[in-house]
């Protein structure tokens, strides 16, 4: 993947966030800031997906057990 600037980055974090909304749901800072890290190109795609459903995956079994 070709470096991307940090207004290109911005612009789409700010698209994700915004198809997001539209479906009803928001993402968290944590979550952003895999996806800067993957557009940094300091983690692949695959990484990306794989924190963020272990993050979503732990949150739901928090809720579970309480």
């Amino acid at each position: 993947m070709r470096k991307m600037s940090e207004n290109q980055i911005q612009k789409a974090i700010s698209n994700v966030t915004a198809t997001l909304a539209v479906e009803g749901l928001k993402a968290n800072k944590v979550t952003i800031s895999y996806g800067r890290k993957f557009f940094n190109d300091e983690i692949s795609i695959d990484e990306a997906i794989k924190l963020t459903t272990r993050r979503i995956l732990l949150k739901k079994e928090r809720m579970v057990r309480s």
